[in-house]
């Protein structure tokens, strides 16, 4: 079971790291682009400067919620601004979904606490 433990601890790590890379890259990049791969999705964050950030995301909650914001891969302009300005809502929904996602797969609790111990007719 720790295995499993130590899994879903690096799988929330990944997303957190994720999350930073794109917070950081956003605030130096006004476009975004994003490329199919087999292993994930590739981001590539560009500037005026036609300077290129390329980063691979595998978290599928991010990447899903990240594809829905784009048009055709893109994300420009007023879009990519307003990304930008909501990106705190953003990565709170992301977390939110994740947490619903594990909550929702995790198998029920029982046999602990007060109610669960069975009580005597008298």
């Amino acid at each position: 079971m720790s295995g499993s433990l130590s899994q879903k601890r690096l799988f929330n790590m990944n997303l957190v790291r994720e999350l930073n890379i794109i917070r950081k890259e956003i605030t130096t990049s006004n476009l975004l682009l994003i490329k199919k791969e087999s292993n994930g999705l590739e981001y590539s964050f560009l500037n005026e400067d036609a300077k290129r950030k390329v980063v691979l995301l595998k978290d599928p909650v991010l990447i899903t919620s990240l594809s829905l914001r784009s048009t055709n891969g893109i994300l420009q302009g007023e879009d990519f601004q307003l990304f930008k300005n909501t990106f705190e809502n953003f990565e709170l929904r992301v977390k939110s979904k994740k947490l619903y996602q594990k909550l929702s797969a995790a198998p029920p609790v029982t046999g602990t606490g007060r109610n669960s111990e069975s009580k005597v007719a008298a």
